[in-house]
């Protein structure tokens, strides 16, 4: 009897020293942003985090604040302009948004705007990693490619500029410029030296 009661006491400090030691491997996955985005809504996004709509990823990866702080009389109110990075499957392309000038930005059949950015700059605060901005995104049927300034003010490369169905692109590298135009405008303005054939 003396003998049994041991080996329950063994049993029992046994099962506690495991109970103890034991931590179940439970991984946990956690989506980019916990709520649905929808077409043309409005959403808050942090710096440095990935949000996906559709088939599109976007990234707020970097922002440059020169807007007055609120508690500073400036002579120039400033403006910030927020870099994102814009994945649709195997394409990658960086945006800037700039306060005041360019709010929106094209992406495919993706329109892409930039609402708001908090918090606002003071003097006596580092608000670097406090960032959240406010977006839309907006999916249209049709590819809308916006014209070639626009997109070269939302930071699109001068040889990476599209055009719409039938227009196409000319070149101007001296004076950094591209136009879209049609077929027969391009052959006259190759004839003219104005830009070159590069195809």
């Amino acid at each position: 009897m003396k003998y049994f009661v041991l080996l329950i006491i063994f049993i029992g400090f046994t099962g506690s020293a495991f109970a103890l030691t034991y931590e179940p491997n439970i991984s946990q996955t956690f989506s980019p942003y916990s709520e649905e985005i929808l077409n043309g809504e409005s959403f808050a996004i942090n710096l440095h985090q990935t949000v996906e709509f559709d088939s599109l990823k976007i990234e707020f990866s970097g922002i440059e604040d020169s807007r007055c702080p609120s508690d500073v009389l400036c002579v120039w109110e400033g403006q910030a302009s927020l870099t994102f990075l814009i994945n649709h499957n195997t394409e990658n392309q960086a945006v800037t948004f700039t306060t005041g000038k360019v709010m929106n930005a094209y992406f495919g059949p993706y329109e892409i705007k930039l609402l708001d950015i908090e918090p606002y700059l003071t003097s006596t605060k580092d608000i670097s990693e406090e960032y959240v901005a406010t977006v839309s995104i907006l999916k249209s049927k049709k590819e809308n490619i916006p014209a070639p300034l626009k997109q070269i003010s939302a930071g699109v490369a001068l040889v990476d500029v599209k055009c719409n169905d039938g227009k196409h692109p000319a070149y101007k590298y001296n004076r950094m410029m591209v136009a879209c135009v049609s077929e027969g405008t391009l052959e006259k303005l190759i004839e003219r030296g104005w830009t070159k054939n590069f195809s």
